[in-house]
């Protein structure tokens, strides 16, 4: 049964490759974003739609991927978060301070400032949303009904580090 799952999975997913490369040209014509945007934003939105009729074709529910608020899920939401925040921060820090990035304050104002920060926000919360749901939901607990859970926690971790290493 997990194996058909995994095939319907891949025939799905190649599916929304194909779909997605029809719709991206088309798309690209009037819309003020690169061709390489485009397309990755199809193809994620595409397969989060496929996890979604797959997890309801096979009458699962969303707390079986972890989706489910639980005692104490606030707090680890808010340690996630600030730790998210932190890490961010000391990174860009390192960079300016290595030379690697160059401030340039005088180029924008408060406003411009404000904006970038909720746009970053929005993002950051929406791609880690999507992120945890497709690779640490739908991806690790179908591979771990077919392993084992380190070989399930290994194949996920090297798909999602393949996934971020090709642009």
């Amino acid at each position: 049964e997990v194996t058909k799952q995994v095939l319907k999975f891949l025939i799905g997913f190649l599916g929304v490759l194909i779909v997605s490369a029809f719709l991206a040209p088309w798309l690209h014509t009037f819309l003020p974003f690169k061709f390489g945007r485009i397309l990755r934003r199809l193809v994620m939105i595409g397969t989060i739609a496929l996890v979604l009729w797959l997890l309801r074709a096979r009458r699962g529910s969303l707390a079986r991927l972890g989706l489910e608020w639980q005692r104490g899920s606030l707090g680890l939401l808010n340690v996630g978060f600030w730790g998210g925040v932190f890490l961010v921060v000391a990174i860009t820090l390192a960079q300016w301070g290595l030379g690697a990035r160059v401030w340039h304050l005088k180029e924008t104002d408060i406003w411009h400032w404000i904006g970038y920060f909720f746009k970053g926000l929005g993002a950051g919360l929406l791609i880690a949303a999507i992120e945890e749901f497709f690779f640490r939901g739908f991806l690790f607990v179908t591979l771990q009904e077919l392993w084992n859970r380190k070989a399930s926690l290994i194949v996920t971790n090297l798909i999602y580090a393949l996934v971020h290493f090709f642009p």
